[in-house]
């Protein structure tokens, strides 16, 4: 409804997170996992559409982008599902074209830091094999209202659990 009525999608709030950067809270979820994530990457979808910035600098006092604090979040060892689940959503930002190139305030690019990880096979195979999908952006003044149906929703998401 917000976003219908031309919401700013890049405002932060007082803690300096844009809504975009609360969708991936989800991810840090133990409890329905697999739900927080489709949730995490519908909702990040639908503000990428009405112009949200997927390369807002999240950590200010690193100076790292989303995609930049996924990175630094796997310099140490993790439990396999959360290893996943932040392969998961790397190859998602990396696919709505977040950038790998941006430097942080300590001059490290995204394949830097992936080179100080024990996982760095798997994060420079998802640099190099992720693809852009091209960008869909919905102009402010012909947005169409979302509609969101919650039987279909629930459908894909039992069906994709099987």
């Amino acid at each position: 409804m917000l976003l219908e009525n031309n919401a700013e999608v890049n405002k932060p709030s007082k803690t300096s997170k844009t809504p975009f950067a609360l969708c991936f809270q989800r991810l840090h979820e133990e409890t329905m996992s697999y739900e927080n994530k489709k949730l995490c990457f519908r909702m990040a979808e639908v503000l990428l559409e009405y112009g949200a910035d997927i390369n807002w600098i999240a950590n200010k006092a690193e100076g790292h982008t989303f995609l930049m604090d996924f990175c630094a979040s796997l310099r140490e060892t993790l439990s396999k599902s959360k290893k996943k689940m932040i392969l998961e959503a790397m190859k998602f930002l990396i696919e709505k074209g977040a950038s790998k190139e941006i430097r942080s305030l300590s001059d490290l690019t995204c394949l830097d830091m992936a080179k100080e990880s024990p996982y760095r096979k798997e994060i420079i195979a998802i640099f190099q094999e992720t693809e852009v999908v091209p960008k869909k952006t919905l102009k402010r003044a012909r947005c169409k209202p979302l509609a969101f149906d919650i039987g279909k929703i629930q459908e894909e998401l039992d069906r994709d659990r099987i």
